[in-house]
């Protein structure tokens, strides 16, 4: 189906996923070994509203993200100090929403 895929993770335990999925209730009984990270490209950067004209490093509201290594992103606000740069030693979603938590305190969502 080209139908867009909106899901909400409600709960998370060591024997279950619940989500809502499209607007439909799901609980999906898998173990966590199951689990597998979204690696971070630049498809899904653009989609969390990231703009990439500076070249290997992205933009969004103040905030900077380096991609120039292969193994760790760089992050940062524009109010550059070395001491709030913030290494993050994977390139997955998950990583990148958690520091976007803790330098904005907002959540990252997709510009659907």
């Amino acid at each position: 189906s080209d139908e867009p895929l909106y899901v909400e993770v409600t709960g998370v335990s060591h024997k279950r996923i619940e989500a809502v999925v499209n607007g439909v209730n799901l609980r999906k009984h898998e173990t966590y070994q199951s689990w597998k990270p979204i690696p971070l490209t630049e498809e899904l950067l653009v989609k969390l509203g990231f703009d990439n004209s500076f070249g290997m490093q992205w933009y969004k509201d103040g905030v900077r993200v380096s991609m120039a290594t292969p193994t760790t992103m760089l992050f940062w606000r524009d109010e550059f100090n070395e001491d709030e740069v913030i290494t993050l030693k994977d390139k997955y979603v998950h990583t990148l929403q958690n520091a976007w938590v803790l330098i904005t305190g907002e959540e990252l969502t997709t510009n659907n």
